[in-house]
This record gives C-alpha cells, sequence and structure tokens, in this order.
C-alpha cells in the first residue's frame, strides 16, 4: 500500500524501501522521493474529508458540479443543525424574555463549530498517520467530550463576565 509504505519510510527515517513477492524475493525499490508526492496525495485527501469534500473535488469544475458534492455533506450535518435548533426552541420563552441572550447564540454556535474542527483536525491527522488504533476509539471519545466540558465551562465563564459586562 502505498500510505503503508510512506508512513514506513517517515518512521524510521529511511531513504529508501525493498519490495518483494510473494518468494522473498527482491523485486523493486521504494524510494523517499517516490512517496513524496503519495504524502502530498494524502494529505489532500485527509484534509478534503475533514471539511466534507470530495478528494476528486477541483475548481475547475461546473457549479453545479460542485454544488451537487458538497450538498451531500450540508445535508448529512442538517440533523445535528436540526437538534441545535431544537434545543434553543426549548429556551424560546426564555429568550423572549431577555433578549440579550439573541446577542450570544452566534457567538456559542461558531466557538462550538470552531472547537468541533479542531477536534476533527488532530483526529483525522492522527488517524492518518496511524497514530489511533480503532480500538482506541472509546477512550478517545471520552478525552475529547473531558477537553469539551472544561473549555466549555472555561468559555461560559468567560462569556458570562462579558455578558454581565456588556448586557448587565
Amino acid at each position: 500500500d502505498r500510505e503503508e509504505a510512506a508512513q514506513v519510510l517517515t518512521h524510521y527515517g529511511l531513504l529508501a524501501l525493498p519490495t518483494v513477492d510473494d518468494e522473498g524475493r527482491l523485486v523493486g525499490v521504494i524510494t523517499a522521493d517516490d512517496v513524496i508526492g503519495v504524502i502530498q496525495e494524502e494529505a489532500t485527501e485527509d484534509l478534503y474529508h475533514l471539511a466534507g469534500l470530495d478528494a476528486a473535488e477541483r475548481m475547475d469544475e461546473s457549479v453545479l458540479t460542485t454544488s451537487r458534492r458538497r450538498l451531500q455533506w450540508l445535508l448529512i450535518n442538517l440533523p445535528t443543525a436540526l437538534l441545535a435548533g431544537m434545543v434553543v426552541n426549548r429556551f424560546e420563552g426564555t429568550v423572549q424574555k431577555v433578549a440579550a441572550l439573541a446577542v450570544f447564540m452566534p457567538i456559542i454556535a461558531g466557538m462550538g463549530g470552531n472547537a468541533g474542527i479542531q477536534t476533527l483536525t488532530l483526529i483525522v491527522r492522527s488517524m492518518a498517520l496511524g497514530e489511533i488504533p480503532l480500538k482506541d476509539g472509546w477512550r478517545i471519545l471520552g478525552r475529547e467530550l473531558l477537553v469539551g466540558l472544561i473549555n466549555g465551562v472555561c468559555f461560559g465563564l468567560v462569556l458570562g463576565v462579558i455578558g454581565w459586562l456588556w448586557k448587565g
């Protein structure tokens, strides 16, 4: 596998990697130069997946093709956006009574999105480099939930003070 060869060369700091057939006979050599393009392709693919883009998407595609590709990912994410809307709806009466809360809703949503992107970026990168075994998934999920809870409390306190100073 091209990606595995790139990881082995990188991990061990090798300049070349021999390739053998099923009988163990030398059939070729993969050099570090050979895998530079592979590493770039894999990094691009991982980055695109992180953003919900198809790795085949190019800037010279038609607008309709690009729109169709991106729309699929956005539709997959629609349920979570609807869930967030249902949470806000649950507090509609409170928001009506304290209109200043509406000012902070896009701030909280934006910061939540930023925190999610941080987690996704770290996890996708770690998976791409083979640093996260699949068996550790639940442990990593728990870790990231704890990080989110700590950061959420800290962010909530800071935003609470800002809101109190700004809106009273």
